[in-house]
């Protein structure tokens, strides 16, 4: 017997299927616009959704909105700013010829004993900073970040021997190299976390 324009068991299971997916649409809407929270998912003013993931101790950015192209410009170009911090902050600075006054072969040698990028790329993986300039990054266009990515790659410092004297506003050898694989790391972690 029909009941309105529905007929038998396949008309209602459409109705209760439509049902479903409205209401699903209705839940990310309503997460979406902020009317919902669940635990650990955060929306920042970006508009970029992050999930906490406590099993891996990351932070993993699943959808982002774009800003203007002038703000995500802004926001991607703090990543040299992180680089250059983490460079000063893990690179001693050099100002004279003896161990204690200089990046040496041996601090480059404990540098890598260390595993001090590894440790650099666990801890910007839990910071929500570092996703947001992924994810401006991620909003770039691809000659953009190309170029940017690749202005990232540069060391903090020329080396004494470029500069031609020693002075603390260059580094040794050593030194660079350690600004370099710092960076190099970074930009690595940028371009892995983006792919996701």
């Amino acid at each position: 017997m029909p009941i309105g324009n529905i007929e038998g068991w396949a008309g209602w299971q459409k109705v209760v299927l439509g049902g479903v997916i409205a209401g699903i649409f209705a839940i990310i809407a309503a997460f979406i616009g902020g009317w919902i929270q669940f635990p650990n998912v955060n929306i920042n003013n970006n508009q970029n959704i992050t999930i906490d993931n406590p099993l891996k101790g990351e932070v993993v950015t699943s959808i982002t909105r774009c800003q203007s192209p002038a703000e995500s410009q802004v926001k991607a170009r703090q990543i040299i700013s992180i680089i250059q911090n983490l460079q000063r902050d893990k690179v001693k600075e050099s100002w004279g010829e003896l161990a204690y006054q200089a990046f040496t072969d041996d601090d480059l040698d404990k540098f890598y004993r260390d595993k001090v990028t590894d440790s650099i790329k666990q801890g910007l993986s839990k910071d929500n900073n570092f996703q947001e300039v992924v994810a401006a990054i991620g909003c770039l266009s691809p000659d953009s970040r190309l170029v940017l990515l690749t202005e990232a790659k540069k060391p903090l410092h020329r080396t004494w021997a470029e500069m031609g004297k020693i002075s603390r506003e260059g580094q040794t050898d050593a030194g660079q190299t350690a600004e370099l694989v710092i960076a190099s790391a970074v930009v690595e972690l940028v371009e892995l976390k983006r792919n996701r």
